[in-house]
């Protein structure tokens, strides 16, 4: 139980640090898809990464934005299509808006938004929008894809009352990151 203790210690730091990894200028901002509601408007975690992309889009003019999400089955649309028409109707210009809409989890995300950013020659030095406690086990990901440049965390404004489920889930999932 001790060595537990220890452990959560330990990786709760290491997540606080990883979410407070600040992107370098103009990075590509990767946004993490989250579920699409059946009247299709964003889940509160979905809805919350779409405002922290359009935050850092709003402040780093030069940027542009991945949104990376597929369509689940009882989603109406792909998450990425749902971050993409908000991100518009919130005054974001659509040519700074790419749509990747192939991924089914977090290693798909990463995977495919990085080939979008490969291919279309965009700034290698990434942010990741997502919430603060999943910055690490993306970052973790993202190495393991093979991006060496800078990674930087664009964190959602998560609602408490989601932490203590989503944070102890990260300290089982990070070993299974590592050990991939």
């Amino acid at each position: 139980m001790a060595c537990f203790v220890c452990y959560a210690i330990i990786i709760s730091g290491v997540m606080v640090y990883a979410s407070y990894r600040m992107p370098q200028e103009g990075s590509t901002v990767i946004t993490l898809g989250a579920m699409v509601r059946p009247d299709g408007t964003p889940s509160g975690s979905l809805w919350h990464r779409i405002n922290a992309c359009c935050d850092y889009l709003a402040t780093n003019e030069n940027s542009v934005a991945v949104l990376s999400g597929g369509k689940g089955d009882n989603e109406p649309m792909s998450e990425a299509q749902c971050m993409y028409d908000y991100l518009v109707d919130m005054g974001i210009d659509k040519d700074r808006l790419i749509i990747e809409d192939k991924s089914e989890n977090t290693e798909s995300n990463i995977k495919n938004s990085y080939k979008i950013i490969e291919d279309n020659n965009l700034n290698k030095n990434v942010a990741i929008a997502t919430d603060s406690y999943h910055q690490l086990r993306a970052k973790i990901i993202a190495r393991h894809m093979g991006v060496t440049e800078s990674v930087g965390a664009v964190n959602s404004n998560s609602p408490l009352s989601v932490f203590p489920t989503y944070w102890v889930r990260e300290w089982f999932a990070i070993p299974v990151e590592l050990i991939k």
